[in-house]
């Protein structure tokens, strides 16, 4: 991971969980990546505290589409 500008953490939501795996993760990456993290219902702001480089740190959010059958 230390040669990626760009790394997305999607671990379950629980603000521990990603607490731990930002910090884990800062340790190996370059210090000029950004740090992204997946979520819908965590504010990026309260995760962001748990880096040491918050400037670095945005919030992501995947979704699933709607499945669009032909015949619907």
């Amino acid at each position: 991971m230390s040669d990626c500008d760009l790394i997305i953490e999607a671990v379950f939501e629980n603000r521990e969980i990603k607490a731990k795996c930002t910090q884990q993760s800062e340790v190996v990456i370059s210090n000029t990546a950004v740090y992204a993290s997946n979520t819908s219902t965590l504010p990026i702001t309260g995760l962001a505290k748990a880096s040491t480089r918050p400037n670095q740190f945005i919030g992501l959010h995947f979704f699933l589409a709607s499945r669009q059958d032909a015949a619907g």
